[in-house]
């Protein structure tokens, strides 16, 4: 049976797996902590620089263009002036950098100044932790956003090709705004018909109130014993609405009595009839006030016309002696 060989490879935290045959079989890596290999083989370990006073200051760090520096572990600048200063920064531009943990700058004069911060783009910056800077000249400005332009500068962009969204958390395109503008325009107008009902509703319940005082106004005069037909007239007034209304009595026979009275006000109408008998035995009819004073004048016309004749009568008897 095959014997297969482990040798480690100096230098390296690494061992060739080979058989017995001397053929590399397999490469086994085993992880180390950073301080451990940095306690073993220095703080720049594994580090390179390339280019013109390039400078590389990390553990396993790349720097490459004139002038690029990094200066933390895992730390990657490709460009002339780049800088990536912070742990496993990355940065690609000229002039581009990024300071802090995680961050990364694409593009000249792209930045990432905080941890776990993106920008994407020439000039743009990445100023908050885990915020986004996409696009030339864009500055995400505040932490975990996406920013797609700059409020400092009024420069905006839009972000089309959006498709509709169907989570809890994703974005919304006008398309969807749209159709729900459509419904709440719907809601409005059902409202508004609603609105405009009640307000109909509530002047038709005022225009009643306003009869209903009118027609309690009526007072048709007390008919005597010889008067047959009486007539009224009256008004109301209830909130905002105004009603006038008109009422007749006629007495056909002496134990009948009909009744008519309507009212209008507006579009509004209201009308009732009513008749009423009297039963029992006859009495004397009642008159009205301006009846009962009539009747004592002429009771006292007759009363002074039986004296009048008794005296003409005296003096004729005296004249005949």
């Amino acid at each position: 049976m095959p014997v297969n060989k482990t040798k480690a490879i100096n230098g390296t935290s690494k061992q060739v797996v080979t058989d017995s045959s001397g053929n590399v079989i397999n490469v086994i890596g085993t992880s180390q902590t950073e301080d451990v290999v940095i306690k073993s083989y220095g703080a720049t370990y594994g580090s390179q620089a390339f280019g013109y006073k390039a400078s590389s200051h990390g553990l396993l760090a790349n720097s490459f263009g004139a002038f690029s520096t990094t200066g933390a572990t895992g730390a990657s600048a490709y460009g002339t002036q780049s800088e990536a200063l912070g742990k496993y920064s990355t940065v690609i531009g000229f002039n581009s950098k990024a300071t802090k943990e995680n961050a990364s700058a694409f593009g000249h004069f792209a930045e990432a100044n905080e941890k776990d911060s993106l920008a994407l783009g020439a000039n743009s910056t990445a100023e908050k932790e885990k915020s986004v800077a996409l696009g030339n000249y864009s500055i995400a400005d505040r932490a975990d956003t996406v920013s797609v332009g700059s409020q400092k500068a009024n420069y905006r962009r839009q972000i089309v090709n959006v498709a509709d969204g169907t989570e809890d958390y994703d974005a919304v395109n006008v398309r969807q705004l749209n159709a729900v503008e459509t419904k709440i325009g719907q809601v409005n107008n059902q409202f508004a018909h609603v609105n405009t009902r009640l307000n109909r509703t509530d002047l038709r319940i005022n225009r009643v109130g306003a009869s209903a005082a009118a027609l309690a106004s009526l007072k048709p005069a007390q008919l005597g014993e010889d008067d047959k037909f009486s007539l009224s007239l009256g008004v109301g007034s209830y909130k905002n609405a105004q009603a006038m209304a008109m009422g007749a009595v006629f007495k056909p026979v002496e134990n009948v009595l009909l009744n008519v009275a309507g009212s209008f006000s507006g579009s509004e109408k209201t009308f009732g009839a009513g008749v009423s008998w009297k039963f029992g035995n006859k009495s004397k009819p009642i008159v009205s006030t301006q009846s009962a004073v009539n009747s004592a004048e002429v009771l006292q016309l007759r009363q002074e016309m039986s004296a009048m004749q008794k005296e003409l009568a005296e003096l004729k008897k005296a004249l005949r002696k």
